[in-house]
């Protein structure tokens, strides 16, 4: 899903048993402080996103991480190092 990941979560959490993110941002027509993080709080979130991605900067993603902590959301963010955005592609790494 993506960006869309976020957007669903946002605004359709009630929908979702469980997710994991995957080097997403949000881009949706709702400001930061207008989400209702109580209630997206309520989906266990698994967040994977490397540190020094080119694309997508992991701001949104720690951004979204720091809030839903304040409501004991069951999240985990895996910050994975030296992969860009070549996360979700085969690389010289291999697949991932």
């Amino acid at each position: 899903m993506v960006e869309s990941q976020w957007n669903m979560l946002v605004n359709h959490s009630d929908m979702i048993a469980a997710t994991v993110e995957l080097m997403g941002c949000y881009y949706g027509y709702k400001k930061f402080d207008e989400i209702d993080f109580k209630r997206v709080a309520k989906v266990p979130i698994w967040m994977v996103h490397s540190s020094n991605d080119n694309v997508v900067t992991i701001d949104s993603d720690d951004n979204f991480y720091n809030e839903l902590k304040k409501y004991n959301a069951d999240i985990e963010i895996f910050e994975l190092g030296a992969l860009l955005h070549d996360i979700a592609v085969p690389s010289e790494y291999g697949d991932i």
